[in-house]
């Protein structure tokens, strides 16, 4: 009965082989996939620092613009006064 069992057993055996085989490939790329993973962590925290940095500078610029749309208008809110009082003084 064991010679009958044994093609089985044999069977069985090298099954269990190519499904050891395929786990080890599968673990020896898996330090790669971390690594894929780690690059790519890296690449998206950079990409996350640079919008930051785009958006601050985005909101320096659009404040800078405020600030000379304001002194703009400040200044022609001065330049009708002037005229104002300019035609009152020669009316």
């Amino acid at each position: 009965n064991q010679e009958h069992d044994r093609p089985r057993l044999i069977e069985r055996t090298e099954k269990e082989i190519r499904a050891i085989e395929k786990d080890l490939e599968t673990l020896q790329r898996f330090p790669a996939a971390a690594t894929t993973l780690r690059d790519a962590t890296d690449e998206k925290q950079a990409a996350e620092e640079q919008l930051a940095k785009l958006e601050e500078q985005a909101r320096l610029e659009q404040e800078k613009q405020d600030a000379v749309q304001q002194k703009a208008a400040k200044a022609r809110a001065e330049k009708e006064r002037i005229e104002e009082r300019e035609r009152e003084l020669a009316g």
